[in-house]
């Protein structure tokens, strides 16, 4: 049984979460409702803290251009002294990334699993403060967390879509 249970220290045969909701694409004025299923391993495990967060990763993109000009022939010198014709451009990206937390809701704390045991966790999260930003590509997940005492924590992550409705503000 001591092989088993450094096993599910290290991640094999631990616990194992799921998350399950209706449909994977929300408007900015509905409810996500779903729940996650935490299953147990080989052995037992105690749970420290169970929760569900919103991340939204984000990252935008601005391009700059650059010319430098040579005039020649036929063009008034005035302040240019050059006799030729050159053009040319330079095209810079310039981008910025990142990562936030825009909900969490604590599912549990102080669980106790044993093996094969199933523990359903509802939760819903209220889209209506979330606000889309404009020239910004956002990706958004749910990630649901069991964070695990002198164990590898389990974390399963959802993908989702989210579309601005026709009530939400932008920034």
């Amino acid at each position: 049984m001591v092989i088993e249970e450094l096993k599910a220290m290290a991640g094999f045969g631990a616990v194992k979460l799921e998350i399950f909701i209706p449909k994977n694409k929300y408007k900015l004025d509905e409810s996500l409702n779903g729940k996650v299923l935490l299953s147990g391993g080989k052995v037992n495990q105690d749970i420290v803290v169970l929760n569900i967060r919103l991340i939204r990763e984000w990252s935008w993109e601005c391009y700059s251009a650059g010319m430098d000009m040579d005039f020649g022939p036929g063009i008034p010198r005035a302040p240019y002294s050059t006799h030729s014709v050159s053009v040319e451009m330079q095209y810079e990206l310039d981008e910025d990334k990142g990562t936030d937390e825009v909900l969490k809701i604590k599912l549990g704390n102080n669980i106790k699993v044993h093996p094969d045991e199933k523990k359903e966790f509802p939760f819903v999260f209220n889209l209506s403060s979330i606000q889309k930003e404009k020239w910004v590509n956002e990706k958004w997940k749910l990630q649901a967390r069991a964070d695990i005492i002198f164990a590898k924590d389990a974390i399963t992550e959802q993908i989702i879509e989210l579309v601005k409705s026709s009530k939400a503000r932008q920034r």
